[in-house]
């Protein structure tokens, strides 16, 4: 079932999208505590639109995606759950909601599978850096789907 985010996501997307963060670039710099992270998701589905993805089985949250705008900030699908469609859906979803073009994403290129999985879902590369605008410093991709 897909539906918006509310507050009480956050316990559940912050240690989400750590775990898959670091599944996908094993080399990423960990930054932040859980802590913060919990704290920075709170803030992000505060003021930005969002979806999460929860388990009709389980009630647990196994994906979410959250934008501002035009430009979509986070979409991470837990690792169990992956490569069923889910990342696709809330894609979707949300596409369907922001109704405006162009829609902007960045990834790291380093996240193999999230390059492939945009490519896919037909979002075309328009820019590249090394690093430089990220905290990570990690080279990254400026995604575009017109």
């Amino acid at each position: 079932m897909i539906r918006g985010l509310v507050a009480a996501d956050a316990d559940a997307i912050a240690p989400l999208a750590r775990t898959a963060r670091f599944d996908a670039i094993p080399a990423l710099p960990d930054l932040h505590t859980p802590a913060e992270d919990l704290d920075f998701y709170r803030q992000q589905i505060e003021e930005r639109a969002g979806l999460a993805v929860v388990d009709d089985d389980s009630g647990e949250v196994v994906g979410f995606v959250i934008w501002s705008g035009g430009v979509i900030d986070h979409l991470y699908v837990s690792i169990a759950h992956q490569r069923r469609g889910i990342g696709s859906a809330l894609l979707d979803a949300a596409l369907t909601r922001i109704n405006a073009r162009p829609v902007r994403l960045w990834a790291f290129a380093d996240n193999v599978r999230a390059v492939a999985f945009y490519r896919k879902q037909g979002f075309v590369a328009i820019d590249t850096t090394e690093g430089d605008g990220n905290e990570e410093g990690l080279p990254d991709i400026l995604f575009e789907l017109r």
